[in-house]
């Protein structure tokens, strides 16, 4: 693996491999769009540096879209499925990011986004049956969907965008979103191509697939693995969100994120146990003459993929004990037990030598490295090394552990609302059984249509 990650972009690089597996070519309306990926540049500079401006809207969307969806009637009983209900809250809260209020709530533009991830993802799996000679004409062929879904987006896009851009130009206060990190951009580097509204209309389509399609999907297996563990891991998940939901004063910003160590090892579990991708860290040989392993004695033709076996390495029993068993706090109960600890000793007021402080300092250091997007050799969601974030771990930061304190705390224990789930039920079930609860239930048959 290190070998790989060692080599520059020159002769390995991601960009072309997502570009291939992707099918950017024919997918995201101009090929030009993953060419030169404008909009993950405006990402990387700007939403982690803004995370925390935004989490209360983020966190005020997410309340929203489940209210909206799950109901607020104690006495209801619900039956829903997963996947459908998870991506409209996903795209809800997304777009709250990326265009703001009310477009993100507007049931049109909501339906072609999800509409648009759906038919790339179509795309791209029946190209995989089509000889790649062929790929012109089937491309546009199995791509004319994704074009009519963005040609009644930019209806709703284009004139927030103009607005937008003249409220800039006149310094007026404007929301602090994608659009505006966008053009504020564009503008630093006097890049005229980037701020034509149809342009920046284009972009919000492959960040909205991004958005939307792996985190919908990597939500549906958390929720459902959740489901199927013993319920002491959903009390122990929903007193830790009261807890930490109390102690910022209800209002929900990063610092309040980064303190939930059971939730984010819950999700970080499932994205182990559940991983639904088979592979990790892709990379496509684009050197000449293609790339030699000396040590193992081959060569990898120019245009030909390496991948990683991330299923194989999140299930070995010499790396994760028990790997074939979903628990959902083992990756938080270290730290936990050293937090308590230290509590205890400050309480007692017992002193550390210099030597024991360093130590337990360096120990907090790694527990806290080992949070939901940090990746290592033995934990490859993301991918791993330098491009890992690439994927989609912007989009994953803030959502799963927003959106399951929002559930948590939606459904009290106090009432009768999903208080237990039946610990027989699996995410990996095939069956068309229904699980239920006094107030809703999730329908595993429909969990994840492919």
């Amino acid at each position: 693996m290190k070998w790989l990650l060692d080599k520059p972009d020159s002769v390995v690089s991601v960009a072309e491999a997502h570009y291939d597996q992707l099918a950017g070519s024919y997918n995201f309306t101009d090929p030009t769009l993953l060419q030169t990926m404008f909009h993950e540049k405006v990402l990387h500079r700007s939403m982690y540096r803004n995370l925390g401006a935004v989490m209360p809207e983020i966190w005020d969307e997410l309340q929203s879209a489940i209210d909206a969806i799950f109901g607020t009637v104690p006495s209801e009983t619900k039956s829903i499925t997963l996947w459908p209900e998870m991506m409209q809250i996903i795209a809800r809260a997304s777009n709250r990011l990326f265009v703001g209020l009310p477009l993100c709530r507007n049931e049109a533009y909501l339906k072609d986004m999800i509409g648009f991830a759906e038919s790339v993802i179509r795309c791209m799996t029946l190209l995989t049956f089509i000889p790649s000679l062929m790929h012109p004409l089937f491309g546009r062929l199995f791509s004319i969907p994704n074009n009519r879904h963005y040609a009644r987006v930019k209806t709703l896009t284009i004139p927030v965008i103009k607005q937008r851009l003249a409220d800039i130009l006149d310094k007026k206060d404007v929301t602090n979103d994608y659009m505006t990190w966008h053009i504020k951009l564009a503008v630093a580097e006097n890049n005229e191509d980037e701020l034509q509204p149809d342009k920046i209309a284009r972009r919000l389509m492959p960040i909205n697939f991004a958005a939307i399609h792996t985190t919908t999907m990597a939500l549906t297996n958390i929720m459902l693995d959740i489901a199927s563990a013993d319920p002491s891991v959903l009390a122990g998940l929903r007193e830790e969100a009261e807890t930490v939901y109390a102690s910022c004063g209800g209002v929900w910003d990063k610092a309040a994120i980064n303190s939930m160590i059971r939730t984010d090892s819950a999700i970080r579990e499932s994205l182990r146990y559940s991983n639904f991708a088979a592979r990790g860290i892709f990379r496509k040989i684009i050197q000449k003459n293609g790339l030699r392993n000396e040590a193992e004695g081959w060569t990898a033709p120019e245009g030909s993929f390496i991948s990683v076996d991330a299923h194989g390495v999140h299930h070995d029993e010499e790396v994760y004990p028990n790997a074939n068993t979903y628990d959902a706090f083992r990756f938080s109960r270290e730290r936990e037990a050293m937090e308590e600890e230290a509590a205890v000793s400050r309480e007692g007021g017992e002193g550390k030598g210099e030597e024991e402080e360093e130590k337990d300092y360096k120990e907090r250091l790694r527990l806290k490295s080992a949070g939901l997007i940090t990746t290592s050799d033995t934990f490859l969601p993301f991918g791993h090394g330098r491009h890992a974030w690439l994927v989609f771990s912007f989009f994953f930061s803030p959502d799963p552990c927003s959106v399951f304190s929002v559930f948590f705390l939606h459904f009290p224990p106090s009432s009768p609302q999903l208080s237990s789930f039946p610990a027989s039920c699996s995410s990996s079930s095939s069956s068309s059984s229904t699980l239920v609860s006094p107030f809703l239930s999730l329908d595993h048959a429909n969990a994840m249509p492919f």
